[in-house]
This record gives structure tokens, C-alpha cells and sequence, in this order.
């Protein structure tokens, strides 16, 4: 697991919503039934409006990362705090020649073809058991266009220095993100 003690990011109430309804798929129906309707969502995001517009911050006009994060939830739920997209690529890196191509072509797309690069992303590591911090990557994905491609670099940085070393850390001070 990679270390990231400076990552600072925000504790999002739909993905701790999210992160409930996992922990209670087998006891509670609704539970299963909510996120049956979440995966169907990404297909139409409006079915899932009802569950998704009461944790979405009023002051936002990046609506469309919520519904996307709440449906590529439903359909791998696995959560490890502090594990970004970058540190779980980065695990499956010497098992496959094709997960640097597939990471870097996620990592290169603009935020209006994030749905189907971040859907087929999600996918892989569904396949792989592998998992990641669901607030980070709502975090990401809501910072996506920020100023100098902040975001990707620190998630490339997470890939190639996966382990528990000095340099797989994370901080939102633009400044800092800037490779030297």
C-alpha cells in the first residue's frame, strides 16, 4: 500500500453514503437494490437522481463527477483509504504490458471523455481485485482541469512510485505539484 500522508482531500458525504451501502449489501435489500440502480446510471444518469442530488453540494456546477464517481462505484465497490487510481495501476504495472498504455491514455483525456476511459479503468481493477480511495478519485475527477494538469502528474507520480517511498506523496498546493 502506498503511502500518501500529505494527500489532503475532502471526506464526500455520497461516498460515504456509498461506502454504507456496500458495507450493508447483504443485510439490507434496499442496499442492493440502490446500487443495481446506480450501475444502471451510468447509461442514464438521470434514473439516479434520487440518489445521487442529496449529497451533491449546492454550490458546485460539476454535477456529472458526482453521477459518474456514485455509478463506477456500484460497480466495484472495494475502497482502501489513501489508495489513488495511480497507486492501484501502478500494482498491476509489471503483470501486464498493456496497463501503462491503458493508465496513460486515462491520464491524457479530457474531462468530457473521462466517463468511458475512467469506466474501463474501473473495470480493470474491478477484474484485478484491486482497490482505491473513492474520495480521492471523486477528489480527482472534480479537479481534473485544473490549472498545469496537477492532477494526472501526481497520479503518474503514484503509479511509477507505488511503494512506500519518498515521493509517493500528495499535496494540493499547486505549486508543489509541478514535476522538478
Amino acid at each position: 500500500m502506498a503511502s500518501n500522508r500529505n494527500y489532503k482531500y475532502t471526506h464526500y458525504p455520497l461516498v460515504k453514503h456509498l461506502r454504507y451501502l456496500a458495507d450493508s449489501v447483504n443485510t439490507v435489500s434496499a442496499s442492493r437494490a440502490e446500487l443495481a440502480e446506480l450501475r444502471r446510471g451510468l447509461a442514464d444518469p438521470i434514473r439516479i437522481a434520487i440518489y445521487v442530488e442529496r449529497y451533491i453540494p449546492e454550490d458546485t456546477n460539476d454535477r456529472d463527477s458526482y453521477y459518474l464517481i456514485a455509478g463506477l462505484f456500484a460497480w466495484h465497490k472495494s475502497h482502501q483509504d489513501n489508495r489513488s487510481l495511480g497507486n492501484a495501476f501502478g500494482e498491476m504495472k509489471d503483470k501486464s504490458d498493456s496497463m501503462e498504455k491503458r493508465f496513460f491514455a486515462l491520464l491524457s483525456a479530457p474531462k468530457d471523455m473521462l466517463d468511458s476511459r475512467l469506466g474501463q479503468a474501473i473495470r480493470i481493477l474491478a477484474s484485478k481485485g484491486e482497490s482505491l480511495d473513492w474520495n480521492r478519485l471523486l477528489d480527482d475527477v472534480l479537479h481534473w482541469e485544473d490549472i498545469k494538469g496537477g492532477r494526472q502528474r501526481q497520479l503518474a507520480r503514484d503509479y511509477y512510485y507505488n511503494k512506500d517511498d519518498k515521493y509517493s506523496t500528495y499535496d494540493t498546493n499547486q505549486e508543489n505539484l509541478d514535476l522538478k
